[in-house]
């Protein structure tokens, strides 16, 4: 366990930054920061004031990333807080509605990826459909587990 002590604004800060940079800006696979703004309805200087360390988000506009963005998101920033990695669970040491919704969640999110440019091409069909696949037989065994663990 961490220790609460060490979690400082600076390194909270850090992690955040960090996080967040990978996902926005300009390069491939990154949102632009007008639609993020779009989506979380934050103005794009406000957007470019966390990037550059100037602030942080509000819980509210935090969770709002955390959603657009995902369990990956979410986990890399609560490694600060020493919760990260909880998206790597096996599956199949969780039988619940919570990683159900979470496996869904993944799948999701690389489609909505794959669908920021409007587009969703050949490309875009190859690479979600194994994933999508994954996904229906990750939920048949949860849903298995959870039916045994059932009473009858």
């Amino acid at each position: 366990m961490i220790d609460p002590e060490t979690i400082t604004h600076d390194n909270a800060l850090d992690v955040f930054r960090a996080a967040y940079s990978r996902r926005v800006g300009v390069g491939h696979e990154k949102m632009s920061y007008g639609q993020l703004s779009d989506t979380i309805g934050v103005q794009v200087r406000t957007l470019k004031s966390w990037r550059d360390s100037q602030s942080m988000p509000h819980m509210d506009s935090l969770l709002k990333l955390c959603v657009v963005f995902g369990p990956d998101f979410t986990s890399e920033i609560l490694t600060v807080a020493g919760q990260g990695g909880v998206e790597n669970i096996d599956p199949s040491t969780r039988s619940n509605a919570h990683a159900a919704a979470a496996d869904i969640t993944d799948v999701l999110a690389e489609i909505t990826t794959r669908l920021r440019d409007g587009v969703f091409c050949h490309r875009d069909k190859a690479a979600t459909a194994p994933l999508m696949l994954d996904l229906s037989h990750k939920l048949e065994e949860q849903a298995k587990a959870m039916l045994s663990e059932v009473p009858r």
